[in-house]
């Protein structure tokens, strides 16, 4: 396709039995020109409902664009029933797949708003991958295939498809209370930061960084692929992917190369790992030189 890619994926888990996946995909022609680039997902479930961040439904209108017809792509073609909106805000989708004992499960999807998007609700055929319906509600290989995207009409790297999934039942509900973006300033324009609050009071600052620079924001730094600051009372986590620096809650972990790093705090206890050799800063001033260490306790004295 001659074109620049970049894929992040991420799991996250915030308790015992919770958590969410994270999905960055960064896209753009190495050349100029770009017409648009495409981001498909699609779920078990006999329901999709595409919603805005206050969860009233989106007036999806039927459209063709997304069709073979266009000349895009031959598959296309065998997909139908395309609707579509085009949108700036933050956008939501649900699966929805009804139980017998009421106890429903939910697949939800949050993705981040960039001008010139347009998201798309489409059917497309059935699975066949399963080799029976058994422990499924509803006829699988007779049913669509419910499927969102997003099309971004130029370049997609500085408006990346920024995604959030969490899975849940209906008795035990979603976990998380809201997800927002943020900006930094001086940030190359590929940044993408997020903030994921959860029902149990925990908060996870999310950064992405397509290339090598430091960002701020809020008192916490950031040099990396990826990072997550997360805090839940008093007790915390420092993770550095592919990264040089994470520095947050008086602690800042340091490293000549990009590496990967923990510093995690529960319960008066700290824990550390990192797969090259980095400093740890502690609050106080003091620097601890660690090598490459697996999950462990972490003594400070």
């Amino acid at each position: 396709s001659r074109s620049d890619q970049s894929r992040l994926l991420s799991i996250v888990n915030t308790g015992a039995s919770t958590g969410y996946y994270l999905d960055i995909f960064r896209s753009k022609k190495q050349r100029a020109g770009d017409k648009f680039h495409d981001y498909f997902y699609h779920n078990l479930g006999e329901e999709l409902l595409i919603k805005d961040p206050s969860g009233h439904d989106l007036p999806l209108e039927p459209n063709e664009e997304m069709a073979f017809a266009g000349g895009h792509l031959f598959a296309l073609g065998y997909m139908w029933d395309k609707r579509s909106v085009k949108t700036n805000k933050d956008y939501q989708a649900v699966w929805k797949m009804r139980q017998a004992n009421g106890n429903h499960v939910y697949m939800n999807l949050w993705m981040k708003g960039y001008e010139g998007r347009e998201v798309f609700a489409i059917k497309a055929p059935s699975v066949k991958s399963f080799r029976s319906n058994e422990g499924f509600p509803y006829d699988l290989k007779n049913s669509p295939f419910l499927t969102i995207a997003a099309r971004q009409y130029g370049e997609a790297w500085n408006h990346p498809f920024v995604s959030i999934f969490e899975p849940a039942t209906e008795k035990e509900g979603k976990s998380i209370l809201s997800i927002e973006s943020f900006a930094v300033d001086n940030a190359s324009p590929d940044f993408v930061g997020l903030v994921v609050k959860s029902k149990s009071g925990r908060n996870d600052y999310i950064f992405s960084s397509a290339k090598e620079e430091e960002v701020l924001y809020k008192e916490m730094r950031v040099n990396g692929t990826y990072a997550v600051i997360s805090e839940e009372g008093n007790d915390f986590t420092l993770f550095l992917g592919n990264g040089k620096l994470v520095a947050a809650k008086g602690f800042t972990i340091s490293a000549n190369q990009a590496s990967n790093a923990a510093l995690h705090y529960e319960q008066g206890i700290y824990y550390f790992s990192c797969d090259h050799p980095v400093v740890l800063t502690t609050p106080s001033g003091k620097t601890i030189e660690i090598q490459t260490r697996d999950y462990t306790i972490l003594s400070l004295k």
